[in-house]
Order: C-alpha cells, then sequence, then structure tokens
C-alpha cells in the first residue's frame, strides 16, 4: 500500500502518458466507457437519495440494499472488466491480466455471496473478541477477512506484474490502487459511518465503491481497445 501511494504521481504520469499515445480509436472507447458507467453511477447514486427523501418507494433503489438494482449494476461492470482483462490475457499470455481478471471476479463474489459477512458472523459466533479495537466482533472479523483476502490478491498481483512487460505492469499498477480505494471505502468508511450510525458515511462508502468500479470498468474497455490487434500486440 505505500508503495503504492509513494508512486501515485509516477502512476497518474504514466496512465495520462498512455492515453495520449493511444489510438483515437481507443481514446473513444475509453471516454465513451467511460461516460456511459458514470453516468450509471451517478443515476444511481441520485435515485438512492431520492428514495431516502421518500420519492422512490422501493429499498431495491438504495445502494447498501443487498441484492438491489445497484447492486446488480456493480457486478455487471466488474463482470465487463474481468471479462476485458481475461480477453487481454488470452491474447498476451501475460499472468498479471489473468491475476486482475481473478481479483475482480473475487470482488463480485464477495458482493454478491457476501462472504466477509458470513466469515464476520461465524467469527463473532466462535466467541472471538475484537482486541484493541472499538469495532463488534462480527465487524472485527470482516476486517480480518477483508485484510487478509486482500494481502494474498495484492501479493499475487505484485509478483505477477514483476515479470510482466510494459502494458501489464502498469494495469496492474493502476488496478491495485483502485482496488485499495475499493478496500478504503469498504473497510475503513463503512465501518466507521456504520459505528457512529452517521448515514452520510454510509452513503459515501456505497458512492465511492460504485464510483471506483466504474473506472475500473471504464479503464478495461480502454485497454482493451488499446491493445487490440489493430492497434499493436498487448505485449507492445
Amino acid at each position: 500500500m505505500f508503495f503504492l501511494l509513494m508512486h501515485l504521481k509516477t502512476l497518474f504520469t504514466s496512465l495520462s502518458a498512455s492515453i495520449l499515445h493511444a489510438s483515437a480509436h481507443a481514446r473513444r472507447t475509453g471516454a465513451i466507457s467511460l461516460g456511459v458507467f458514470l453516468f450509471i453511477w451517478a443515476a444511481f447514486s441520485g435515485a438512492h437519495l431520492l428514495q431516502m427523501r421518500g420519492y422512490l418507494a422501493s429499498e431495491q433503489w438504495l445502494l447498501f440494499t443487498d441484492g438491489g438494482y445497484a447492486e446488480y449494476a456493480e457486478h455487471i461492470l466488474l463482470l465487463i472488466a474481468s471479462g476485458a482483462f481475461l480477453k487481454l490475457f488470452l491474447r498476451s499470455r501475460d499472468a498479471a491480466y489473468a491475476v486482475i481478471a481473478v481479483i475482480l471476479v473475487y470482488i463480485t463474489a464477495d458482493n454478491a455471496l457476501r462472504l466477509h459477512e458470513i466469515v464476520g458472523e461465524h467469527y463473532a459466533d466462535a466467541g472471538f473478541g475484537a482486541p484493541l479495537s472499538r469495532l463488534l466482533p462480527k465487524q472485527y472479523g470482516e476486517v480480518l477477512f477483508l485484510g487478509a483476502a486482500g494481502a494474498i490478491l495484492l501479493t499475487a498481483l505484485f509478483l505477477a506484474a514483476r515479470k510482466a512487460v510494459a502494458p501489464a505492469r502498469q494495469a496492474a499498477w493502476i488496478i491495485a490502487a483502485l482496488i485499495l480505494c475499493i478496500g478504503l471505502f469498504s473497510a475503513v468508511i463503512d465501518t466507521v459511518g456504520g459505528m457512529a450510525g452517521i448515514w452520510q458515511l454510509v452513503f459515501l462508502e456505497d458512492c465511492g465503491e460504485f464510483f471506483t468500479i466504474a473506472l475500473i470498468a471504464a479503464y478495461a474497455m480502454f485497454l482493451t481497445a488499446k491493445l487490440s490487434p489493430h492497434n499493436g500486440p498487448a505485449t507492445g
């Protein structure tokens, strides 16, 4: 994490150069994807606020509703992104793309199946406490699970990125930074908001997570277009 924070400026510069040197087709694909995905994010965020003010009856419009409309939209965006990175892996055989695809599938599965919440409940039911923490045992168990899963997946990504060619290595660092943003929203802001009972923080967590997922999906579409056979090989 500290490595990524120290190199954020380098990542931003590298991404900017990648966009500038991309073909017109790739830039257009990225811009259209970003516009569409951010529109979807804004629409669901707005629907959430409208529901809270009583303009929409169904709680399915709330960002934090399990099995709600926004959650399904997030799953679709994540699967689009994982499919794009899988396509890049099949084309280039660069393991970094495969690891990214696996990570995005895991995030989708965790959101859909509530894996971290199940682990947290088992942790609390087993009688474990939350040492040196003001968290409830269930919340502490969730944080431990998310931290362990994140450490394993990001370590795998780091190892794959070290052996990757330049485009895949850059993609790995960018995706790692965005995944850390998701972790910040999910594990930190959500927990603090829930403990303090501040709905604005809970909304910020769900809204920020959705926004980051939209960025990941748009970046995946841009990268697929940029590294298509019509624009140059995926390993170049």
